[in-house]
């Protein structure tokens, strides 16, 4: 969930990352049927190479990750209630990339979403939700609209377009956990398990 505050109206938007075919499959009926306008960021690498899923560890599950295919995309970018996003060729954590290849991969992915579904990417979410001053200097004024992840509570009125903030749902949240996330009562974990996933990129 991101949020931000434009032409004085608050407004949250509900988004999706990586484009696993489970956005094809239960959240577009569900879109359709509730009316629900989303946006969907879409790491462009993990459709052409289906077997490399754009996850930072190994998982299980993770030979029944599939992504949708740019069929299935361009389904998907038809409905006007999908707005789809950048979010990188490669999805590798863009601050250990040089100047030329962050410029090389933002470009490349939307490229080929242009070319495959005829939209203009105008919205952007770091993969992962890694990102440093140099990456916002190199993307600035690229995109109408950056989302990053972020600790603490959703303020539409103190929101930058180019730094929306996003509060990540987990499978076991339930409605009562859900409106503590967007007021800010599970902040410090959310700080916390960003501090450990920083740590754990630094180690590696």
């Amino acid at each position: 969930v991101a949020a931000g505050d434009l032409e004085d109206r608050t407004w949250y938007v509900i988004t999706f990352d990586d484009a696993y075919d489970d956005f094809h499959t239960q959240v577009l009926p569900l879109v359709k049927s509730l009316e629900l306008p989303v946006t969907l960021y879409v790491p462009t690498g993990f459709i052409d190479e289906p077997g490399k899923p754009p996850i930072s560890r190994e998982v299980r599950e993770a030979a029944r990750l599939k992504p949708v295919t740019w069929e299935q995309l361009e389904e998907i970018s038809a409905n006007p209630l999908v707005t789809i996003g950048g979010h990188t060729h490669s999805h590798r954590e863009m601050p250990s990339l040089n100047d030329a290849e962050i410029l090389a991969d933002v470009r490349r992915c939307d490229d080929a979403l242009t070319e495959h579904l005829g939209v203009s990417i105008r919205h952007f979410a770091y993969p992962r939700g890694v990102w440093d001053k140099r990456v916002e200097r190199l993307l600035a004024g690229r995109y109408d609209t950056i989302a990053l992840v972020g600790g603490g509570a959703l303020h539409p009125a103190k929101s930058d377009a180019q730094r929306l903030p996003r509060v990540p749902v987990q499978r076991s949240d339930g409605m009562r956990w859900f409106r503590a996330r967007l007021v800010g009562r599970l902040g410090l974990e959310e700080q916390l398990i960003c501090w450990a996933k920083g740590l754990r990129r630094r180690l590696a």
